[in-house]
Order: structure tokens, then C-alpha cells, then sequence
């Protein structure tokens, strides 16, 4: 279906009208919608593959949009509409014809990597006061590559050189521009001109290929005790890490509940008695709450430096303490801290695992704050991702991407439970510490 206002494609209409005015992007590169999604028209400026079925996992809401208004002039944003077109959809029947054209249709991902390579020859361009494709010589295209291969700070400062392998897409999109040049409605490079006549961007580009990587296969003695760290991590801690982090999360979930009022100096004593009959710990914050306190001015010797007075408060079924409750409560809190000591909150108790080197069977875990479980957490998340590169041969967003699905599918999981018990409105628990 052609949209409203736009004339019907490949009529052949005036000099300047292109043979893809009206087509559906999205059709001609047999890229499916999903229900009720929006196609994407060649004559947009800004086509929005958002809606597109099945697109990989790793791509970003950026990646999907190809943004043809960063090309300043305006008859190169058609060239570059029409360069692109051809590379998604080599099936059309105008470019199926062309001797010289690709036969397989690149990705969305290739596809905004080669606009971003187009606009920056072509601004390039328009910076040395080129007005005309059929201006560019080889001198230009020389001077290009060697501009192109410094690399530079956001600042714009030069600050090193790209390697060789860096600038094969450069030299790649100076090339199939005049291999695609039949196609152009409103330039073209001149008749007969070819970038480097005819080398290929890996010649140009000075890549070669074939022999070992660069990067040589790890070690062995290497590789093997990381596996096994790795493994020991995810199939031993794992479990009774996400445990743990369940119980954070109740808890936290259960601090909503609690009452906005301050809890009163008699509450405080019957939470300390508590801790006297059962011997259990004070609690302890962690260190960042410990560091903010000696910056606010608690002297570094003070044995209530590291008591947590919101748990206490917390116990007692309030957020906080009353106004003057620690200061007048501190002569009990002492009397306890020195009956039961304290302790991390997380982990007391933790169930027994086998060692690592499998000689004895310890805790999986010291008590633990918030702080350092989110720790432990990132050690095995890197965990798993060493474990799916080696085994699966990953690229690292395709990692990323996979981890992000899951814990969205989680978060999903949590929000859709804690909404029918009406106890959070978004789902997203973090772990903080609380002082």
C-alpha cells in the first residue's frame, strides 16, 4: 500500500524522481511487522525499523532508526537513502539487475554502521567545498582514508591511529558508491571514475587475512582453573546467592509496610531485650553508610560507629528512631553491643557447601551487607558470561542482550507477583543499604 500523498514507485516520472519514490521499505527488504506495527517508507527522512519482528536481541532502540538528516546536503541524503535501499533489499527489481550489485541483503545493524560511514565521506566532502559527486577524484578519496584513520578524543583531538582492519568500511563505502552510482538520481560520481581502481577495501585498507589472530587462544593453564572458578561460582554459590537476594528483597518489600512514625524510646528497650534473650548481633552497616557517618563528624573510635539504629528502629515496626531516642538510648545500646557484639546482616548461618578444592565442607558465605551481596552478584554474572563465551562462542553484546531479556523476563515475573499482592508498583527492587 503506497501512503497518502505519495505517487505510485518506479513510474519513471521527471529527471529528478527517484525509482524507489513510494516504496515500502520494510516490504521490499522482507522485513516483518509486528501486529498493528508501522512500515517504514523510502521517503521518510528518518526510517524507524522499531516495529520490525524478530530483530536481534543486541540492537538498541538507536540502532534500528537510520537517521538520513545527518548528511547536510540534501541531494546526498537521497543518494544515501538509495545506497542503503539497495543494500536491504538487493531482490528489488531495479537493483537486481545491476551486474555489480549485492546479491544478500545486509542487516539493520550493517545498515546504520554503512550510514554513519556515507554521512561522514559526504560531510567530509561538503567540508572541502565539493559540490558535486562528479567532482570527487582519487586525491580526494586518498586524502579521506588518511584523515579518516586518526582517531580521536570527543574533544576532537588527535590522539592515536585506527588500525588497518578499522578503515575497510570507510574505504568499502567510498567504493560501492560508485558501484551503486547507475542507481543515483540526483549525483553520481563522474562516468568511468572508480575509487582505487577497483581494489578491494581490504586491499585498500591494507588488510590481510588468513594465518593466526592477533589475539592467541588463551592458555590452558590459564583457561582451565577460570572454568573451574567460574563453574564453582554459578553451580555452587549461585543458588544460595539468588536465595539470599530474595530474602533483600522481602525485606525491602517489608520496610514499605512500616509505619511513618518514629519509633519511641520504650520501643528501643524492648528491641534491645530482644537481642539479649536470643543472643542475636546488632546489626552493622556497611562500609559506605560507616564512611558518611566519620564524614558527618562521628569520632573513628566510637563503639556505636557501625550499629545500624534503622534496624533497631526498623524491629520495632517504624522507619526511624524518635527525635533524641539514639542520643538518649545510648547507654543501652552500649550495654548490649557489649553482651552480643555485631554483625552483617545477610547470610548468618549460611548453609554448608563443599570447598572449592573439595578437602572440607564450609559456609557458602560470611555475613554479608547489601553491598557486598550486590558485589558478590556482579562476580557471578561475570561467571556466567565467561561460561556462555566459551561454551556457546558469544560476541559480547549478543551476551549483554541475552542477560538483559532475562532479567527483564524476572523483573516481569516479580512485578506480575507483587502486583496481586499489592505491595510494589514497579517491580524494580534494588539493593541498598540502610543506616
Amino acid at each position: 500500500m503506497t501512503p497518502p500523498g505519495l505517487a505510485a514507485r518506479h513510474d519513471g516520472a521527471g529527471d529528478h524522481r527517484s525509482p524507489f519514490t513510494g516504496s515500502d521499505v520494510c516490504a521490499a527488504a522482507a522485513l516483518p511487522l509486528a501486529s498493528g506495527g508501522r512500515t517504514v517508507w523510502f521517503d521518510q527522512d528518518v526510517w524507524d525499523f522499531g516495529d520490525v519482528e524478530g530483530l536481534a536481541a543486541y540492537l538498541r532502540q538507536c540502532d534500528t532508526r537510520l537517521d538520513f538528516t545527518a548528511i547536510t546536503d540534501r541531494r546526498w541524503q537521497l543518494v544515501a537513502k538509495e545506497y542503503i535501499y539497495a543494500r536491504l533489499a538487493p531482490a528489488d527489481p531495479v537493483v537486481a539487475v545491476m551486474p555489480g550489485a549485492y546479491r544478500v541483503p545486509l542487516t539493520l545493524a550493517s545498515c546504520g554502521n554503512r550510514l554513519a560511514e556515507v554521512a561522514t565521506w559526504l560531510n567530509w566532502l561538503t567540508g572541502q567545498r565539493i559540490t558535486s559527486l562528479g567532482q570527487v577524484t582519487q586525491d580526494h578519496c586518498d586524502r579521506y582514508l588518511i584523515e579518516r584513520r586518526r582517531r580521536k578524543d570527543t574533544a576532537g583531538t588527535v590522539i592515536g591511529a585506527l588500525e588497518d582492519a578499522s578503515l575497510r568500511l570507510p574505504a568499502a563505502v567510498v567504493i560501492e558508491l560508485a558501484g551503486y552510482g547507475e542507481l543515483f538520481t540526483t549525483d553520481r560520481y563522474a562516468d568511468g571514475f572508480t575509487p582505487w581502481r577497483g581494489r578491494t577495501s581490504s586491499r585498500v585498507a591494507g588488510v590481510r587475512y588468513g594465518g593466526e589472530n592477533k589475539t592467541p587462544p588463551l592458555d590452558p593453564k590459564l583457561l582451565q582453573p577460570l572454568l573451574a572458578a567460574a563453574f564453582y561460582l554459578t553451580e555452587t554459590l549461585g543458588p544460595h546467592l539468588a536465595g539470599l537476594r530474595q530474602a533483600v528483597r522481602q525485606d525491602r518489600l517489608a520496610h514499605q509496610e512500616l509505619r511513618s512514625t518514629w519509633a519511641t524510646l520504650e520501643e528501643l528497650h524492648s528491641v534491645l531485650g530482644r537481642h539479649i534473650d536470643t543472643g542475636e548481633p546488632l546489626r552493622t552497616l556497611g562500609n559506605a553508610h560507616i564512611r558518611a557517618r566519620l564524614t558527618s563528624g562521628w569520632a573513628p573510635d566510637d563503639p556505636l560507629l557501625p550499629v545500624s539504629f534503622t534496624a533497631l528502629a526498623n524491629t520495632a515496626g517504624a522507619r526511624r528512631l524518635g527525635p533524641g531516642v539514639a542520643a538518649e538510648g545510648r547507654p543501652a545500646v552500649l550495654a548490649v553491643l557489649d553482651r552480643v557484639g555485631t554483625a552483617r546482616p545477610w547470610g548468618r548461618g549460611a548453609a554448608e557447601v563443599a570447598a572449592a578444592d573439595g578437602t572440607a565442607a564450609i559456609p557458602w558465605t560470611m555475613p554479608l551487607d547489601t553491598g557486598e551481596i550486590c558485589d558478590l552478584t556482579g562476580l557471578v554474572r561475570t561467571a556466567c558470561l565467561i561460561i556462555t563465551a566459551m561454551i556457546t562462542g558469544m560476541r559480547r553484546c549478543e551476551k549483554r542482550a541475552e542477560l538483559r531479556s532475562m532479567q527483564h523476563s524476572a523483573h516481569r515475573t516479580i512485578r506480575e507477583s507483587a502486583g496481586q499482592s499489592g505491595r510494589a508498583r514497579d517491580g524494580r527492587f534494588v539493593i541498598r543499604g540502610s543506616a
